[in-house]
């Protein structure tokens, strides 16, 4: 699924890089940020990924397969794991005692193959990932953040899949999903905390070489229709606003300040207004729930909320919201793993190790014509609007 732009993380010194340079068997890049204040280590392994045409799932269905295995072998090396698939990556991080990094190396470098579940073991993730697409709709929030999303970035599909991909997923030979799937050269590792840089390259040098191969292309219609009912006690509105050109910073700004004046509107109400941002595009997207007899007016805000942010801006409140969210990602920086989290996050979805380091500097050099131009852009976007009223209550 598609994650709001998470602004977690400050940088306080340049990350040393290594670039891949040839050989088919190298990581896109090796990326170590040292904080050897505390002795932790936390090991965060990507791989920048799109599931084969029709087998939408297919990597996060793979994580699922690791999952037990990697558990218990961090676990034993006094670590915890955490895996998520985004629209940019597979993702594995691994974070532990810095005396164990060899052990969690090791475990890491272990999801680089396919993985061989039993049949009880298959029956489980199955269902694991139905339960997953389900959970997309189930609540009125999620259900309006799922719409939003298809309309906004159609060719982009759920981690879990979805209906049409599922049956498939299930029956498709494992090792033919993982070799249309790895590439090594796509693999980029992110080492934050007590580490030794040169350890960390030299144990990510040379990963298992892949043996490319496609899946015959399907059709994997995403799911318009709702796979569960919404429990909706209140309106929901959805808002999304496309983006093609725009500063990425000034779109962050352009959310927060959105979202502080809508807050400031609808003070009953729940507000979140975020910067989808991916390696497929970017856009604005605002979620408001009101209790029912508010829903017209919180219609009207969003039918002119753009051009209404757009005749308050001033300079000083730009700068303020840039400073904000500055200070947001330096205070969220405080664990390995949120460091590995946003780095890696960055080189994901935009190919460039330095990408938050840049980003978090040019939150600082943001004007009022920056955000302006942003709105301008997003004003003359193809606009999505989702709507749904709230439920009767059964008497």
């Amino acid at each position: 699924m598609i994650f709001p732009l998470i602004l977690a993380l400050g940088l306080t010194a340049p990350a040393d890089t290594a670039a891949a340079s040839s050989g088919t068997a190298e990581p896109a890049a090796v990326i170590v940020h040292r904080q050897p204040a505390v002795p932790v280590l936390s090991l965060r392994l990507s791989l920048a990924v799109s599931d084969p045409p029709g087998y939408a799932g297919a990597g996060h269905l793979l994580q699922h397969f690791h999952d037990r295995a990697l558990r218990d072998r961090v676990s034993a090396a006094g670590g915890r794991l955490q895996y998520e698939r985004n629209p940019d990556a597979v993702v594995y991080t691994v974070t532990g005692p810095a005396a164990e990094a060899g052990p969690l190396t090791e475990a890491l470098l272990s999801v680089l193959r396919p993985p061989a579940p039993s049949a009880t073991g298959r029956l489980v993730v199955h269902r694991e990932l139905r339960d997953e697409r389900l959970a997309e709709w189930e609540t009125a929030g999620a259900h309006v953040r799922t719409r939003l999303r298809h309309r906004l970035f159609p060719d982009d599909r759920p981690a879990p899949g979805t209906r049409t991909s599922a049956a498939r997923i299930e029956d498709a030979d494992l090792a033919a999903l993982w070799n249309a799937l790895y590439d090594p050269s796509r693999v980029t590792v992110v080492a934050v905390g007590d580490v030794d840089p040169e350890a960390v390259r030299a144990a990510f040098a040379r990963l298992p070489e892949g043996r490319p191969s496609a899946l015959p292309p399907e059709e994997d219609l995403p799911d318009e229709t709702p796979l569960a009912e919404p429990q909706a006690t209140r309106g929901w509105l959805g808002a999304g606003y496309p983006v093609t050109d725009a500063d990425p910073a000034s779109v962050s700004i352009a959310a927060r300040l959105l979202g502080d004046r809508l807050r400031r509107l609808l003070p009953e109400g729940e507000i979140s207004v975020d910067h989808w941002w991916t390696h497929r595009g970017q856009a604005m997207a605002a979620v408001v729930a009101v209790p029912g007899p508010r829903l017209g007016e919180a219609r009207r805000l969003l039918d002119t909320a753009l051009k209404d942010l757009g005749e308050e801006l001033e300079d000083e409140t730009v700068r303020e919201a840039g400073l904000a969210l500055r200070r947001e990602m330096l205070f969220s920086s405080r664990t390995p793993d949120r460091m590995a989290a946003l780095i890696g996050g960055f080189a994901d979805r935009t190919g460039s190790a330095d990408g938050a380091n840049r980003f978090h500097g040019r939150l600082r050099e943001i004007r009022r014509a920056d955000v302006e131009e942003a709105l301008r852009e997003m004003i003359e976007s193809e606009q999505v609007r989702i709507d749904l009223p709230p439920q009767p209550l059964e008497r």
